[in-house]
Formats: structure tokens, C-alpha cells, sequence
């Protein structure tokens, strides 16, 4: 397959392993809680500092237009294995690579591989088709690199639609899901249903709450709407779910924005 080498960029892992730090321990109580808060601020600022991309990798051979992943700088040369991490498009389609670098840089820096896949219309069912795709992508991955045997997927608007309704049509293959300002959610007016075997998985998820308009003429809900009915019913149901609305923020809720929220979830979610 072609590769794309990015410039190289000198890295340090220590930012992100105090995040962890702060994940694991400030959180869980071991720290006294006025320092909390400090800790956290710093933590998010010091991770945003790392870059760790390598190579891009394309599924056709030769340019985004299938799909693409992209690879850590230093991949492990043990039997370490790594994540795979999904940034899924909205509405419209892949437009261009910029996508999955922001997403690496923020999951570190542990390497991990980003898994960036193009759909066609319709995949924010989730199912069929698209999640077929979806797999074969991975499996293209883990013939190549030692992965573990789950994914964690991320999306905004449509792509936070294919997220969430991938867990539940595939948990096997999830370990955790973030999902924001999706346009429906699978509840409350169709569009899927949630699934019981998905309940292991932790759910991020999020919407501004100044989203009040329909994604499409015949929407059952605006999206804000839907998304307080998704987050309710998920809770109802015993779901590991981190739900936030965010204050004066429209459809565009941006990653460094939702950042903490995920990087959470993503910590969570693979941790031993």
C-alpha cells in the first residue's frame, strides 16, 4: 500500500501521562480536592502539547476516497498491543486527510492507530453495509499491526449517528463510544433501538444546547430534544453514560471543546 510520511515531530509522553494520572487517581478521590481543579486545567493543557502522527496509510492503495488510518510515529516493537481509535465524518463525506490527527494527538500518548473510513450515504444507520465496511477496515489494520480486538469510536453530527448505532448493532467490536450533536439517536422516533448486549460499553456523549433545529424536514425531535430523550433512556436502562449539554453552543460543538468528555471516556473505557 501507498504511505503518506508526515514531518516528524519531536514528542514527549510525560503531558499525557499526567493526564492519565489525574484520570485514575485525582478522580477517583486519592488527591484532596482542592487540587483537583488545577490538576485537570493543567493536565488537558499539557496533553494538547503532543503530536505523535507517522505515516497514512490509504484502504485503496492510493488516495483518501476509501478511507485511510493513521499511524503512531513509534510503534511498538514488542507484542505491545494498541488501540484503534475511529473518527468518523459527518454529512457530506471525507473532505480531504486533515481528520484523525486531532483525535491522535489527543488519545496519546500511548500510540494508538486512527482508523478515518468514508461512507456513502445512509451510514449513519450504522448497520449493514457500512459496518461491514467498517470491520474490514479494522481487520485490514490488525493484519498488519497488533491491535486489540476492539475499537473506539468518535463521531460528531452524522458521525456521532454512525457511532452510537455501530455499538449497538456491533458491541463485540466496541469499546467505547463517543458520540456528539448526532442529528437522531436510536430512540424516541425510530432510527434504531438500543441494545442491551452494548450495556458494558461507556458512552460519551454530548449536544449544545442552543442544537434546536430538526437535522432533516421529517425529524421526530430537534436535535437537542433528541438527544435529552437518548441520554434519559440510556440511564433508564443501566448504561455507563457521561452525558453534557453544552451552555450557548450551537451544532458546531468543537473537539477542544468535548475534549476532557472524550479523553475521559477513551481512559475508561481501556483501562485494565
Amino acid at each position: 500500500m501507498m504511505l503518506i510520511s508526515y514531518a516528524r515531530v519531536e514528542t514527549s509522553a510525560w503531558p499525557c501521562m499526567f493526564e492519565t494520572f489525574y484520570f485514575r487517581h485525582v478522580r477517583s478521590g486519592a488527591i484532596i480536592p482542592c487540587m483537583k481543579n488545577a490538576l485537570r486545567v493543567l493536565s488537558m493543557a499539557l496533553c494538547l502539547m503532543t503530536i505523535s502522527f507517522g505515516e497514512t496509510v490509504y484502504f485503496n492503495g492510493k488516495d483518501a476516497k476509501a478511507g485511510y488510518y493513521l499511524v503512531p510515529e513509534k510503534v511498538p516493537q514488542d507484542a505491545t498491543k494498541m488501540w484503534v481509535a475511529v473518527d468518523v465524518h459527518g454529512a457530506g463525506g471525507l473532505r480531504g486527510e486533515d481528520r484523525g490527527k486531532d483525535l491522535m494527538q489527543l488519545l496519546g500518548p500511548e500510540p494508538l492507530i486512527v482508523i478515518v473510513p468514508s461512507f456513502t450515504d445512509g451510514y449513519q444507520a450504522g448497520d449493514g453495509k457500512w459496518a461491514k465496511q467498517l470491520i474490514e477496515n479494522f481487520k485490514e489494520v490488525a493484519k498488519k499491526y497488533q491491535v486489540h480486538d476492539k475499537m473506539f469510536v468518535h463521531g460528531h453530527s452524522g458521525g456521532g449517528q454512525f457511532a452510537h448505532r455501530f455499538a449497538f448493532a456491533e458491541p463485540g467490536y466496541v469499546i467505547g463510544i463517543s458520540a456528539h450533536s448526532s442529528g437522531s439517536w436510536a430512540c424516541a422516533g425510530g432510527h434504531g433501538k438500543i441494545n442491551k448486549q452494548a450495556k458494558n460499553i461507556p458512552f460519551a456523549i454530548s449536544c449544545g444546547d442552543k442544537d434546536t433545529a430538526l437535522s432533516t424536514p421529517d425529524s421526530a425531535h430537534t436535535r437537542i430534544a433528541w438527544y435529552k430523550l437518548f441520554e434519559a433512556e440510556m440511564k433508564k436502562e443501566g448504561f455507563d453514560v457521561d452525558g453534557r449539554t453544552w451552555p450557548g453552543v450551537g451544532h458546531g460543538v468543537p473537539l477542544k471543546l468535548m475534549g476532557e468528555q472524550l479523553r475521559e471516556c477513551f481512559l475508561k473505557a481501556t483501562s485494565p
